[in-house]
């Protein structure tokens, strides 16, 4: 009788060792360049200001960006070491004060330069996060989907590029893949984890949609017993999703999305000023899975508790490097997983 009592103890333990949930950060950093000219990719607005004085191919690369605001960002902006470790001390704080100050298991980021930032923000800011899911991608500008996390990844991240039909190739160098990264579960349980930063809304709305349906094909090869997570920026503005139903209506057989579901009264992660509109273009799906793994529906927010993160309107604040104030024009979200 002792001994099947001390079964029982020590099975209960095991069960009670067993984590019940994990938690999801998505965080698009805007714009986390390093100080250093990439011959293969347009970063010639984030360099410091000496290294462009000093090389004329990269002013007259600027000369002709086309938009004013950000031809004078190429020449003007001072991207210097000092302001990188400011943004990547800002981005620290907004890491850290989520999940009501426990900070996310899993960090999703987008608009990540390359593996030398992620390196770098990881080793000085956030070095908990120490196991690191990011292949180069193939975007013009050089921004790329990363992951940091507590848990160790399962297997290695792949990057699926978009079969996107009828699109010109000017264009096609102006989208990012979709990063899939792997973690095992405590019970087993395989999560995959879809990282996401579709064609932004200046490009037609066709390519989000084309996006989408990809990413059902994507979930619908995984078993019914794994949990997916499809998050980070969809780029779909709010009038977008009212008139296209981009998501409505094709994502109900795989997907929920917690932020139509749970997030009714949020805002938004973003502020369009000429429109004076709120958009959810940071969103999360999660699977259907028939699993012991499902959204906790109470989990879903908007990570905007921070007053840096904000102007005085509550609109999120971009970086400035004179003031080294703000962090992007994006708020994150997060969500946990539950194991039932």
């Amino acid at each position: 009788m002792r001994n099947l009592i001390l079964c029982a103890v020590v099975f209960l333990f095991c069960l009670s060792t067993y984590a019940e949930s994990v938690s999801i950060l998505s965080f698009n950093v805007e714009n986390l360049f390093d100080t250093l000219d990439d011959k293969d990719r347009s970063d010639e607005s984030f360099l410091p200001l000496q290294t462009k004085i000093q090389n004329d191919s990269i002013i007259q690369s600027c000369l002709r960006v086309r938009r004013f605001k950000w031809k004078k960002q190429c020449l003007y902006l001072d991207w210097s070491e000092e302001n990188l470790k400011a943004k990547m001390t800002n981005i620290e704080k907004v890491v850290r004060a989520s999940n009501k100050g426990k900070g996310p298991d899993i960090i999703v980021f987008q608009e990540v330069e390359n593996l030398r930032v992620l390196t770098q923000l990881r080793d000085q800011h956030l070095k908990e996060w120490k196991h690191i899911g990011f292949i180069e991608g193939f975007d013009k500008r050089g921004i790329d989907i990363a992951v940091l996390s507590k848990k160790p990844l399962q297997g290695k991240p792949q990057l699926h590029k978009i079969p996107f039909k009828k699109m010109k190739k000017a264009r096609v160098k102006d989208t990012r893949g979709i990063l899939q990264v792997e973690f095992q579960l405590d019970d087993k349980t395989r999560l995959v984890v879809f990282g996401v930063h579709l064609p932004a809304p200046y490009h037609p709305y066709q390519f989000r949609i084309q996006a989408v349906e990809f990413l059902n094909t994507l979930v619908g090869k995984l078993e019914k017993k794994d949990i997916a997570v499809a998050i980070g920026d969809f780029n779909i503005p709010r009038d977008e999703e009212e008139r296209r139903n981009i998501l409505r209506g094709r994502i109900d057989q795989y997907w929920q999305a917690p932020h139509l579901e749970y997030c009714k009264d949020c805002k938004g992660t973003t502020y369009y000023p000429p429109k004076k509109s709120w958009s959810f273009l940071d969103l999360a799906l999660v699977s259907k899975s028939q699993g012991k793994w499902s959204l906790d529906p109470k989990s879903f927010r908007v990570e905007n508790g921070l007053n840096l993160q904000k102007t005085p309107e509550s609109y999120p604040k971009s970086f400035d490097p004179k003031t080294q104030s703000g962090v992007s024009d994006h708020f994150p979200i997060l969500l946990e997983l539950r194991r039932s």
